[in-house]
């Protein structure tokens, strides 16, 4: 059960929803043996569920996760479940308990993937008390915001495991109004963090076209500066 699920999707996107307001199911589901499958600029808040608000299942092939905002979730902002070669980046997740990103293994069968060889990259993790819990360490988790975690979190505690060495905590002011749809938000100057482009990475989360070089972690070609910033997520078709 799922606000949209969708089975063995093959080179596929799954872009420009609007999911909100789902309980005992997930926000978005893409479920079993997917491949070469991109799901990208996506809004999905308000969600009860222990699958998460999005639940990505059972593959072993590259497929991509991408300039998301989730927010406001019970359970976890994603779910990321038997699976493998997934690259998870430049997403916004606010307000996910009690995980930001997770990723399992069933032990009980075998299943498509292993919950290895994922990359979580570039993404901003706020108000989740635990940003991530991962199955094991054979993965790549790295240049991440993580903002507002729980007390039973430390980043460099998990550092010490040799995941997100070049992560940062930041003190951000951020909030999403689950009416209007208005992310607002400010940063101290010193706690943006840029990385270099992908070339995967052309569009922001609203379809702005990014410039060459060093772009912000996060979903958004603005970044994360002092100034007070407000925008309309809900995208227009």
């Amino acid at each position: 059960m799922a606000g949209i699920k969708l089975l063995i999707m093959l080179d596929s996107v799954v872009t420009r929803n609007h999911v909100h307001d789902c309980y005992a199911s997930s926000g978005i589901w893409i479920d079993f043996a997917n491949r070469n499958t991109r799901v990208t600029r996506n809004l999905i808040h308000d969600i009860s569920s222990y699958a998460g608000g999005l639940f990505f299942e059972a593959s072993n092939v590259i497929n991509l996760i991408d300039h998301n905002v989730v927010c406001n979730v019970q359970g976890a902002g994603f779910y990321l479940h038997d699976s493998d070669r997934l690259l998870v980046t430049h997403n916004l997740l606010v307000n996910c308990a009690p995980y930001g990103i997770r990723m399992t293994k069933t032990k009980t069968r075998d299943r498509v993937g292993v919950s290895k060889h994922n990359r979580v990259i570039n993404n901003v993790v706020a108000e989740c008390p635990v940003p991530f819990e991962y199955a094991n360490t054979e993965n790549v988790s790295d240049y991440n915001i993580v903002s507002g975690a729980g007390q039973n979190f430390s980043l460099a505690e998990w550092q010490s495991t040799g995941l997100d060495s070049h992560s940062r905590t930041a003190d951000l002011d951020i909030a999403v109004g689950p009416e209007d749809g208005i992310l607002s938000w400010s940063a101290r100057k010193d706690e943006v963090l840029k990385v270099t482009r992908d070339e995967r990475m052309g569009f922001d989360y609203f379809g702005r076209k990014y410039p060459d070089g060093l772009i912000a972690v996060g979903p958004f070609i603005e970044g994360w500066s002092p100034a007070h910033r407000r925008l309309k997520l809900v995208l227009v078709k």
